[in-house]
């Protein structure tokens, strides 16, 4: 109560973020269009919100390479060409 006439964007970010790391894994398993759009206007506006957020760029890439080598194979939005798996070289 102290500090309630701050303005403190900490909450949206947690949110968007919390929806973009949904939306990832919804990519991941069944690897619809809307998933993907959903996650991508939750990571924009998680971005807008608060500049601390580049920090959701390496955690999503991160988690979806170790989603990729640690299941093999994925169900990715390749109907457009938005990512093709096939552009990560196996081993």
């Amino acid at each position: 109560m102290a500090h309630a006439r701050l303005i403190a964007p900490d909450i949206s970010v947690t949110t968007f973020s919390f929806i973009t790391i949904y939306c990832l894994c919804r990519v991941l398993n069944t690897g619809t269009m809307w998933a993907a759009l959903c996650g991508g206007l939750s990571l924009g506006l998680a971005l807008l919100c608060k500049f601390a957020a580049l920090f959701l760029l390496p955690t999503v890439l991160s988690l979806a390479l170790l989603w990729r080598f640690a299941n093999g194979k994925t169900k990715w939005v390749t109907s457009q060409g938005v990512w093709s798996p096939a552009s990560i070289p196996r081993r």
